[in-house]
């Protein structure tokens, strides 16, 4: 198990520059109409890596903390499960901190989501 947390780190700084180049080219995206559908799918694009990076580490807390029953159990709920059961195991061995930090990488995910579907899903009017 060991031998997948350097994989998980590497996904985790591709994550982080991905976020900085996301905040970089938005500020562009304001000021430029050209590039905001562009923008749009890679603000979408960017919340599946992030996803996939949050589900790699709440799968590897989750067996960390609860074994592989407790992942197993996780993945037996469409895969999806191990993220809310990540959750209730940090907040019953109080390990707040890390469980503050998935929930912001959830508001990332689905923000980024949310923003990217919506500046895709946008036409600019024409000005008459």
């Amino acid at each position: 198990m060991e031998s997948f947390f350097p994989f998980v780190e590497w996904l985790n700084k591709i994550g982080v520059a991905g976020l900085i180049i996301a905040v970089l080219w938005g500020l562009l995206a304001i000021l430029s109409k050209k590039i905001r559908t562009a923008y749009g799918m890679y603000l979408y694009g960017l919340s599946y890596l992030l996803g996939i990076t949050n589900w790699l580490l709440c799968a590897f807390v989750l067996h960390d903390i609860w074994g592989a029953l407790g992942l197993i159990v996780g993945i037996l709920f469409l895969g999806v499960g191990v993220v809310p059961l990540c959750l209730i195991a940090l907040m019953i061995h109080g390990q707040w901190l890390l469980w503050g930090s998935i929930i912001f990488s959830l508001i990332l995910i689905f923000g980024s989501r949310f923003l990217g579907a919506t500046i895709i899903g946008k036409k600019e009017e024409p000005h008459t």
